[in-house]
């Protein structure tokens, strides 16, 4: 039951999870 909940949960925000690499990584690219 837990596990389904997590399953569901990171297939759900995963869009959102790459959206956020990809701003942390534009927002560090040009530090380095």
């Amino acid at each position: 039951m837990v596990n389904d909940v997590i399953v569901l949960t990171a297939h759900r925000d995963f869009d959102h999870i790459a959206k956020v690499t990809d701003l942390r990584h534009e927002y560090v690219a040009p530090t380095l």
